[in-house]
């Protein structure tokens, strides 16, 4: 049996929707490992990428600035102690990490989910 042109390319978009779910899939998996019992990640209405939800008790004890070759991060610390384990991370680090919509990341911190990215996005938490 022979497929037509038209079968041949239907069968590629569904094939490609799936490898795009796929990769969101992991993503979302990932993001689900780190931002621990602090955030829920949700996929945006157009399912292509997503935001870090914050629980409503979850409250940055101290912003701290980390300072890269490329520019500035800041990490939201739940916990002021935890400010010289944040300092190890290094630039690699924490680009590994999926962002959402806003830039910001989680990373796992003596199992504490501390939010990194840009200050104003981390100003945004609490008021959701």
């Amino acid at each position: 049996m022979a497929i037509g042109a038209g079968e041949a390319n239907a069968v590629k978009s569904v094939i490609q929707a799936i490898d795009k779910l796929d990769v969101i899939g992991q993503m979302m998996g990932k993001a689900f490992s780190l931002a621990g019992n602090i955030a829920k990640p949700m996929l945006n209405k157009a399912g292509k990428g997503f935001v870090y939800v914050f629980e409503k008790n979850f409250k940055i004890a101290e912003t701290y600035e980390l300072k890269f070759n490329t520019g500035k991060l800041y990490a939201g610390l739940p916990f002021p102690e935890l400010r010289k384990k944040v300092e190890k991370l290094t630039e690699a680090d924490i680009a590994k990490l999926p962002a959402d919509e806003n830039g910001i990341r989680i990373a796992d911190v003596d199992e504490q989910a501390i939010p990194i990215g840009p200050e104003e996005s981390l100003d945004k938490i609490g008021q959701q």
